[in-house]
């Protein structure tokens, strides 16, 4: 069976992964405003995927420096989170995973 991670960025984004053969889904784990790195990691190596998929993304209209810098943060966290555990990283734009 293969094992593969999927993120949704955000602060309320979440993360889903196959569990015997189910979808599941949980919530992007936060800790004090911020994204749960130490959680994240976690569950990375709990799943143990062959890759994460992450959706690829950039800043959206009318959204505040702040917002954009954070979720940006957040982005660069887990790709940084991926690459130190030695989990390849695939981006998936939202149109592409919107369709499947």
């Amino acid at each position: 069976m293969r094992r593969i991670l999927a993120f949704d960025p955000g602060f309320s984004g979440g993360v889903a992964y196959d569990f015997l053969g189910q979808v599941q889904g949980i919530p992007m784990p936060v800790c004090a405003n911020e994204l749960d790195l130490v959680a994240i990691r976690q569950i990375i190596e709990l799943i143990k995927p062959e890759f994460i998929l992450m959706e690829k993304v950039g800043s959206r209209p009318n959204q505040s420096s702040v917002s954009t810098f954070r979720f940006g943060e957040g982005y660069g966290c887990i790709k940084g989170l991926a690459a130190g555990l030695g989990v390849s990283l695939r981006l998936v734009t939202p149109q592409a995973w919107k369709k499947v």
